[in-house]
């Protein structure tokens, strides 16, 4: 059985609990990345590199990935990947369609947050797409400011065109 890491009451009575990575949500983790990427943009090759072995690039070095579950069913995720050189980065955040606009996204990066800030690490970065403006604005509302890429551009993503930096 999973531990519960966080718990929130949605607007319509039913309840999302936040919860660690497990080996048959894997399949999960990767369904619910390429939902909003497939969307928005064109899977990269990292994305499937990615998403398809996230033991080995996401847990294996030092990172985390927390999913959220209403009614049975896994709706949301989001990762922590650690860089040894810059911390942790807040990756691979995605609520399925049906389930957006109830606050799961916040409960997913609250959860990322405070496990860093747990962790005593100095800040916590991420890589998104201004397009993204829903997500734009919850990582503001939440602290993140806008930061000029290390090096210039995204060393992964072709789609990346902002990097915003929370200091904890």
């Amino acid at each position: 059985m999973q531990t519960v890491k966080n718990r929130v009451e949605t607007t319509t009575g039913g309840t999302i609990d936040i919860i660690d990575y497990a080996p048959p949500y894997k399949a999960d983790f990767k369904r619910l990345n390429l939902e909003w990427i497939e969307h928005y943009f064109c899977v990269e090759p990292i994305d499937e590199v990615l998403l398809s072995n996230p033991e080995s690039y996401f847990l294996q070095p030092g990172g985390y990935i927390f999913f959220a579950t209403c009614c049975g069913q896994v709706v949301g995720t989001c990762a922590l990947l650690k860089h040894p050189d810059r911390g942790f980065e807040l990756s691979k955040m995605g609520v399925t369609k049906s389930y957006r606009g109830m606050g799961i996204g916040r409960k997913l990066a609250e959860t990322a947050i405070e496990k860093v800030r747990s962790l005593d690490e100095p800040q916590i970065f991420l890589e998104t797409h201004s397009k993204l403006i829903p997500a734009v604005n919850l990582y503001k509302h939440l602290g993140f400011r806008p930061k000029a890429f290390p090096g210039g551009c995204s060393e992964r993503y072709q789609r990346a065109n902002l990097y915003m930096v929370l200091v904890l």
